[in-house]
């Protein structure tokens, strides 16, 4: 685990209106929260936690997980998560830090990415430190080794002891995003273990071979 803890998200709205008050990272009981995706019951999960006297400033997806998982009578925060991923409907990769640890989720179709990351021991034998992102090219800059994908349906710990992790659901089957591969991600992203760059396409084709007029591909990001 890091010897200080820091969270940070750049992403653009997901079904709120654009304001202020929208912008991530949302709180759960006083703990930053950040979350990539769309949740399609997002107006069900609002009515039920305002029908139990929860009072929200926005309307954001990451706003009703904070929630949901603060307002959960569990003690242990990851109880909490773990309780609250069945009423999750759709796209969910969720990071969640408290004074002691940093907790992480994924859906259990894996719409949405999110890797581990681990970093050199501070001092020599030393326990390993990790950090989570959803794009493997933010570990590349924190100087961090791809550890793995939090899988899906899974919930996971980082603390001051290392890396922990409750499967909280068994997928059926996956359904990762082909957006991820096509328009979102960076040519170094490593996404389910591929690059994205120099990785062959489906067809069999280079990606980096030039096309018609012999023009190369653009980058999916400048």
């Amino acid at each position: 685990m890091c010897a200080t803890r820091r969270q940070a998200r750049t992403h653009g709205r997901t079904r709120s209106r654009s304001s202020a008050r929208q912008a991530p990272p949302g709180t759960a009981a006083s703990s930053p929260l950040a979350h990539n995706g769309n949740l399609i019951n997002a107006v069900e999960l609002h009515a039920r936690l305002r029908a139990e006297g929860v009072s929200f400033a926005s309307t954001s997806d990451s706003e009703i997980i904070a929630a949901l998982i603060a307002s959960h009578p569990a003690e242990r925060i990851e109880d909490a998560a773990a309780a609250v991923m069945p009423d999750l409907l759709g796209a969910f990769s969720t990071v969640l830090m408290t004074k002691d640890r940093v907790l992480a989720m994924r859906d259990p179709l894996g719409l949405r990415p999110l890797a581990i990351g681990r970093l050199a021991p501070l001092a020599q034998g030393g326990p390993p430190r990790y950090c989570i992102a959803s794009e493997t090219c933010a570990h590349d800059i924190l100087g961090a080794g791809f550890v793995r994908d939090v899988r899906p349906g899974e919930v996971v710990m980082l603390d001051d002891e290392g890396l922990h992790s409750i499967q909280v659901i068994e997928p059926a089957r996956e359904a990762f995003c082909v957006f991820e591969y096509i328009y979102f991600a960076r040519p170094r992203f490593a996404l389910q273990w591929h690059r994205v760059a120099g990785d062959p396409r489906p067809d069999g084709r280079d990606p980096r071979a030039r096309g018609a007029g012999g023009r190369r591909p653009r980058d999916p990001c400048p």
